[in-house]
């Protein structure tokens, strides 16, 4: 190992050879030395923390996802001189995929990081089931395979498992979307007065709130994201130049149109999901759920809401799980009593843009007092169901 003493206990990382936070905050709290030994980084207060401690805190990040064969039950097949069923990976696989170390050029502190494991060889730690993330993914996959191809009405949500068992039937992965979204704290306040803004092409029309705003049922023949053709919902945006981007297509002249909501609102607020924790991270012994599984199905969730739509008159049939969700959330009460009046998703066209989708009609609209003023429209979602 390029002739480096890994048995030296003298030997020290800070925290700056790390990326991930919670081995950054680790070294922070077990700091004994001035001087790493591995960037050479120095100061008059102690910065670096023992290899040792760094090392066995890193495997114990691990072995939330990994165990080794023999722990899992992994059988020894003596003939191919193999582990089975399932894949193993050795230490070195597993660092190099689960920690980043950006000042490690000359790869000794990789090494010695290895050096000081437990374990050599690994293996993924649910080996006869599927892992929590991998059951609600795949649960996610069969629910848009049966919601596009087989049914997307009326199907039961009275049992949790498909006919296999493992993976969640449609209904039951419904259930966890709105479940989920409140115990991370996605059903949020869009407050009374926020401003909103619509684009439209309006050839030969007058530039009016009503032909600003949601169209009537009977116009409303573009499918949507969220909404399928003949059901009038509100697509708005939370700036112009996001507005702009989410409808044009080519250049033409369009009209921007300015919402104000009449009173606060209650939405599911997928444009701005949490970090998703690394698994270094330890789970607080008070926390009754582990956010990394919550979070990487929402983020999922989230990527399908934000997808950009083909405008044309194809039936696209890619759109119906988030129609259905969409619908399902619309039905659904907060432990607040608060129904659901819409929902939040990041822009596709905008980086760092924010839209809208609120369940009005035009009979939701209140008109400005004066025919000609368009630069002020309000949204009275009052009479929403």
């Amino acid at each position: 190992m390029s002739g480096y003493s890994y048995q030296d206990g003298d030997l020290a990382v800070c925290a700056d050879c790390f990326i991930d936070e919670a081995i950054k905050g680790f070294i922070g709290g077990n700091a004994t030395d001035e001087e790493c030994s591995f960037c050479r980084a120095t100061s008059e207060e102690p910065i670096a923390a023992p290899i040792q401690e760094v090392a066995k805190f890193i495997e114990e990040g691990i072995r939330r996802a990994y165990g080794s064969p023999d722990e899992c039950g992994m059988s020894w097949d003596s003939e191919d001189q193999r582990y089975y069923p399932g894949s193993t990976y050795d230490t070195p696989d597993l660092i190099a995929d689960l920690v980043d170390l950006p000042n490690d050029h000359d790869g000794k502190l990789f090494d010695a990081i290895c050096y000081h494991f437990d374990n050599d060889l690994w293996c993924d730690i649910d080996q006869y089931r599927l892992s929590d993330h991998e059951q609600l993914r795949y649960s996610w996959d069969h629910f848009c395979r049966v919601i596009k191809h087989e049914r997307r009405f009326f199907f039961s949500r009275h049992y949790k498992y498909s006919d296999d068992g493992e993976i969640f039937s449609p209904g039951h992965v419904l259930e966890i979307i709105f479940e989920y979204a409140e115990t991370i704290g996605l059903i949020r306040k869009l407050p009374r007065g926020t401003r909103l803004y619509r684009v439209r092409k309006l050839a030969g029309e007058s530039r009016t709130a009503l032909n600003l705003g949601p169209p009537p049922p009977d116009k409303a023949w573009q499918q949507n994201r969220m909404s399928p053709a003949g059901i009038s919902m509100l697509y708005a945006s939370e700036d112009a130049e996001t507005a702009l981007r989410e409808t044009v297509d080519q250049p033409e002249v369009y009209t921007v149109g300015e919402f104000t909501t009449e009173r606060d609102a209650t939405i599911v607020d997928f444009s701005q999901l949490p970090r998703i924790p690394t698994l270094f991270e330890p789970i607080h012994d008070a926390m009754e759920y582990d956010p990394r599984k919550l979070l990487m199905f929402l983020y999922t969730l989230a990527e399908e809401f934000s997808k950009p739509i083909v405008r044309d008159n194809r039936v696209h049939i890619e759109y119906v799980p988030t129609q259905v969700v969409t619908e399902y959330l619309r039905g659904m009460k907060t432990r607040e009593d608060l129904s659901i009046d819409g929902i939040r998703y990041g822009s596709a066209r905008h980086g760092g843009g924010r839209s809208l989708v609120l369940f009005c009609d035009p009979h939701n609209l209140i008109l400005p007092k004066s025919s000609n003023d368009s630069s002020m429209i309000c949204i009275g979602t009052g009479g929403l169901s």
